[in-house]
């Protein structure tokens, strides 16, 4: 997961937090996996969906009041870096055009 990956997946939490299910679960199902990787002691990726990826970053990143942690950002993003491939689906996302406002969602 590179910092583009990040970002889009920053940007798919604040447009899809109301339609994603069972968050929880998809977080730490990719943490299962993530760690599964590192018990095989191979240096090999899992693949997650961007919904997916979503879950866990915001579940580890995100604060009880809502907010980003940007130093628990940064440390999600350095335990996925060479670890996760992120897949995108087919359909076009919503992009965050203002620098302004990409610059607050995405501060590392």
């Amino acid at each position: 997961m590179n910092a583009k990956d990040l970002t889009n997946v920053i940007n798919f939490w604040e447009n899809h937090t109301h339609t994603i299910e069972d968050f929880a679960r998809k977080a730490g199902d990719l943490a299962d996996r993530i760690h599964a990787i590192n018990d095989s002691g191979k240096s090999t990726m899992t693949v997650a969906t961007l919904e997916e990826a979503a879950c866990l970053v915001a579940w580890q990143a995100r604060t009880f009041a809502g907010e980003w942690d940007h130093n628990a950002l940064a440390e999600i993003h350095e335990f996925m870096r060479y670890r996760v491939q992120v897949i995108y689906p087919d359909i076009p996302q919503p992009r965050i055009d203002s620098p302004d406002e990409r610059a607050r969602m995405v501060s590392i």
